[in-house]
């Protein structure tokens, strides 16, 4: 019975791009994943980024003292203010730019490394 003919083997090349994508789609994904703020974690995918931003929104056209309950991400509810939101949305930018930073340089590694075994070693730190 033949047997199939085996697929050709990536260049190493093409491993390095497949380890970038890797390292871009895990950055991407911890990106959106919860985050904490002041002992306590919010959502942020998109749809909550939305209702951020509205309720941000919201409660500075009902003046600074304005609050608003808010679903955490364990289900449970809190009193929030318009510069808690913000604070939240803080909290995502600095974590964004450090996975960005660590992107960068596992992007630099991967460019510069010469064995499949080291290229498996890298990881988004």
């Amino acid at each position: 019975e033949p047997k199939e003919p085996e697929p050709p083997k990536p260049t190493f090349e093409e491993l390095k791009q497949r380890k970038l994508q890797q390292l871009k789609w895990e950055r991407d994904r911890k990106e959106v994943e919860p985050i904490a703020y002041n002992g306590h974690t919010y959502d942020y995918d998109d749809k909550a980024r939305d209702r951020i931003n509205a309720a941000i929104i919201a409660l500075d056209l009902q003046g600074e003292k304005a609050t608003i309950e808010w679903t955490l991400a364990d289900n449970s509810n809190i009193t929030v203010t318009a510069n808690d939101l913000r604070a939240v949305i803080g909290a995502v930018a600095v974590r964004s730019n450090a996975l960005h930073v660590a992107y960068r340089t596992a992007k630099e590694k991967v460019e510069a490394c010469k064995t499949e075994d080291e290229l498996n070693k890298i990881v988004l730190a």
